[in-house]
This record gives structure tokens, C-alpha cells and sequence, in this order.
């Protein structure tokens, strides 16, 4: 019988680890609209704003797999709990250098990076801790429902972030992202945490480093997922790089601009999470990826050609539902093959592939942007995402369940 979409839900355990992620996600849109608005007002440069998502990406190309190694060999729990100490003590530096108006372009992508390096120490260890806390059976639906508050989040947090930065400047950004993470210390520290059930022979860093990619590397059903996120998210990474671009120069939209049209990209995102199941009774896992990167191949085409900010907006929805389905259907194919002695590093080998590309694509489509101008460079990222939809449509992933 197939799980209820809503089945994790009746569980206590998950209902309080997903509202701890949901506050997770809010607490880094609202961070990384307010750079990359912020930035809009200290630079006309395209590059320097598509900047802003590298600044973001790359510590997660850096720290991802040390962090997904640290996550499986010590206590998840007090883990979790440093990473958001590091998150709110540097929201709270960028927050005071920003109200004291000593802020410049370069030392906004430092702090950006900064937070990011916050955000990517604690993501493995996040991800697993949701995969631990359901059975195998309920696993696709957890992980759609994780799905479900990472799309809220990127409705609710760039609006949020619009309008702290329209009624109180961009600090105040920064105060209500070191809220969210002070409630997830508070959540922390009354949680008693996951039990594991299998545990990996004692080993050491590196070692572990070692085996978790010699996995990866040796497994098709993981590998192959990973090939599709390189793919997939770096051909899609263009439109969200110069999303900000789009709203100050071809739409004239204010500070809270950006927000909205991300908005926009999150409400397709919720909307995507009704539209999965029937996708996955349909087709194949690889057949829905590439059916999704050809639609956002579509709506980059659409953002390309100026349309009217309203056929915008609608595109950008559409958008949000093929993101959703493809970047759901990848990350589930990886989750069920990954053994739970290992999860956490699997989780943080695909956080280094997912960031890579985009911080990778990110610098890319900001420079030909710079060169180019941001129309010709997204026309150039629909004629990718096409042609990576044939490529995609080629490699199956294989939906193995490694116990």
C-alpha cells in the first residue's frame, strides 16, 4: 500500500525535527535575499551580485564533506548545536557591521560566506537526522514533506526579508535570521535526538573521508544522482544567480523585488510537492528530472525575452514546480540507496556536488552577464538546460534501497 503524503506527520518526532528545519531554511533565505538586495545597492555590477550566491555556495564546495564525516562519527545532536552557535554569532557580526553602515561590496560577500560556512557545517548532519527519523517505507514522503518546508520557507522568507528591509533597513534582516537560530538552539536543547540504527566500526576522519567516498564512487545507484545534479543544477544555477539583477534592472522593483519574484519560485515549490506523486506513479526517477530541466529550460527562455512582469511571475511558478519535481526526484533516488552508517557523508557528498555547481554556475553566468549583458547569458542557460535534458533522459537512476 503506498504511504500517505502526510503519513511522517503523525509521527512526534518528525513533526518536531521538520518545524527545527523549516526555521533552518527561513532563517537562510531571508540571510541570503538580504545580501544579494543589499548588493544590488552597493554595485550596478551583475557579476558582483551574482557573487553573492558563490559567496554562499562555496563554503558548503569546501566544508561539505569534512562536515558530512564529523556528522557520522560524533554526537548528532551536539553537532547541531555548535553549528547554529557559529550561525547566530555570525549573523549577529554581519547584523552590527551592517547597522554601522561600514559595509562594502567585498565585505558583504566575506560575511556571506561566513554565515554560509555555518550553513554548511550543519546541513549533513540536518538531512540525516530526517532520513533517521522515519521508516524506509515513509522515507520518499519524509523527504517531500522536508520538501514542503524548505518551499515555505522560500515564500515566507524573501517576503519577510522585503519587508524588514523596506520598513527598517537590511540589519534587521540579520536580527530575525539570529532568531530563528536562537529557536533551533532552544528546540536543540530539549531534543533527545535520533537513535541510529546501525553503527559504522570506530574510525577516524580521514578514514572516514576515504570510505564514504570510495562509496560513492564504487555504487552506480549513488553515483549516477550525482551526475545528474552536476548537470541539472548547474544549468539551472543562472536564473537564480541573476534573479536580483532581473528585479532591479528589467522589472524596476524595489527592495523587496527580489522577494517577491523568489516568492514566486517558492509557491511553484509548494505546488510541486502535489504534483510529485503523480510523476513518480508515471515515469522513472530520470525521466522526471529531465522533463523538469527541459520546463526550466522554458521559463529561463521566458526571463531571457523580458516578459511582462505578470507572465513573469506565472513563469516563475512553473519554474518552482520543475525544480521541485527534478531536485526531489534526484535527492530521493541518492537517499534510498544510502546505508545508515554512512548517511550523513552520502548527504554531504551530494551538498559538495549540488554547491559546486551552483556556486560554479553562479561565477559563470554572473561573468558572461558582465560581458554579455544578463539576456544573452540566460538565453545561453535555456539553450543548456535543453540540451541537458536529452543528456539527463539517458542515464537512469536506479532506485536501490541500501539497508
Amino acid at each position: 500500500m503506498e504511504t500517505s503524503a502526510w503519513q511522517p506527520f503523525a509521527r512526534r518526532e518528525f513533526r518536531a525535527l521538520w518545524a527545527s528545519t523549516l526555521a533552518v531554511h527561513l532563517a537562510n533565505w531571508m540571510q541570503q535575499v538580504g545580501a544579494a538586495s543589499l548588493m544590488t545597492t552597493l554595485t550596478p555590477s551583475p557579476t558582483m551580485a551574482a557573487l553573492v550566491q558563490t559567496a554562499a555556495s562555496l563554503p558548503a564546495v569546501l566544508l561539505g564533506l569534512p562536515a558530512g564525516a564529523l556528522a557520522d562519527l560524533v554526537e548528532r545532536r551536539r553537532w547541531l548545536i555548535f553549528t547554529q552557535l557559529w550561525l547566530f554569532a555570525s549573523v549577529a557580526i554581519t547584523g552590527g557591521v551592517i547597522a554601522s553602515g561600514a559595509i562594502g561590496p567585498w565585505g558583504l560577500l566575506a560575511l556571506t560566506a561566513l554565515i554560509g560556512v555555518g550553513f554548511a557545517l550543519q546541513a549533513p548532519a540536518s538531512q540525516a537526522v530526517i532520513g533517521e527519523g522515519v521508516p524506509r517505507s515513509e522515507l520518499p514522503a519524509a523527504l517531500a514533506l522536508a520538501g514542503v518546508s524548505f518551499n515555505i520557507s522560500r515564500v515566507a522568507g524573501p517576503a519577510l526579508a522585503g519587508a524588514l528591509i523596506g520598513a527598517a533597513g537590511g540589519a534587521s534582516v540579520y536580527a530575525a535570521v539570529a532568531l530563528c537560530s536562537v529557536g533551533v538552539l532552544f528546540f536543540l536543547a530539549r531534543w533527545r535526538g535520533v537513535q541510529r540504527t546501525t553503527q559504522a566500526p570506530p574510525e577516524r576522519l580521514w578514514s572516514a573521508l576515504r570510505t564514504g567516498v570510495g562509496h560513492m564512487r564504487r555504487a552506480p545507484a549513488c553515483r549516477v544522482p550525482l551526475m545528474h545534479t552536476l548537470v541539472f543544477m548547474s544549468c539551472g544555477s543562472a536564473t537564480w544567480a541573476l534573479l536580483p539583477v532581473l528585479a532591479r534592472d528589467t522589472y524596476a522593483l524595489g527592495a523587496g523585488g527580489y522577494g517577491v519574484l523568489l516568492g514566486a519560485f517558492g509557491v511553484g515549490g509548494v505546488l510541486g510537492v502535489f504534483v510529485m506523486p503523480r510523476m513518480r506513479r508515471r515515469w522513472p526517477p530520470h525521466r522526471v528530472v529531465a522533463g523538469s530541466a527541459l520546463a526550466f529550460a522554458a521559463v529561463t527562455a521566458m526571463l531571457a525575452l523580458a516578459v511582462p512582469q505578470a507572465a513573469a511571475l506565472c513563469a516563475l511558478v512553473f519554474g518552482g514546480i520543475a525544480w521541485m519535481c527534478g531536485a526531489s526526484s534526484i535527492y530521493a533516488a541518492l537517499q534510498v540507496s544510502l546505508p545508515d552508517w554512512m548517511r550523513a557523508r552520502g548527504l554531504s557528498i551530494y551538498n559538495l556536488a549540488y554547491f559546486l555547481a551552483m556556486a560554479g554556475g553562479a561565477a559563470s553566468w554572473g561573468a558572461l552577464a558582465g560581458r554579455w549583458g544578463t539576456a544573452r547569458a540566460l538565453g545561453l542557460a535555456a539553450a543548456s538546460m535543453g540540451l541537458a535534458s536529452l543528456w539527463l533522459r539517458r542515464r537512469p537512476m536506479a532506485l536501490q534501497e541500501t539497508p
